[in-house]
């Protein structure tokens, strides 16, 4: 994917999703944009790094997903910190489970 430059600035691509380039959470539109290379390449080492996961579990992973990155799509918490909580939540189950 080749990003789009404007005057020397990196400019989102916007993405499509199902058709639309916006998506309706809580209500409120949030506006999707293409991953970046980097982005794109860091999804693909968490997928190639995945290991099985029972179906309970991915239950409570999309629960608190869903839960952590609310703020993040609304615009009040910073992708770093959604990150952290995020992976904080998921450890504190894991380690719960043994």
């Amino acid at each position: 994917m080749t990003p789009h430059i404007v005057d020397g600035v990196e400019v989102p691509v916007p993405a499509i999703f199902f058709g639309q380039s916006t998506l309706e959470r809580f209500g409120v539109e949030i506006e999707l944009y293409a991953m970046t290379v980097e982005e794109a390449a860091y999804m693909r080492e968490i997928i190639d790094n995945m290991s099985y996961i029972n179906f309970e579990q991915a239950k409570i992973f999309a629960e608190i997903s869903s839960e952590v990155t609310t703020p993040f799509f609304l615009g009040t918490q910073s992708a770093a910190d959604t990150a952290r909580i995020l992976q904080n939540r998921v450890q504190r189950v894991l380690d719960e489970r043994g």
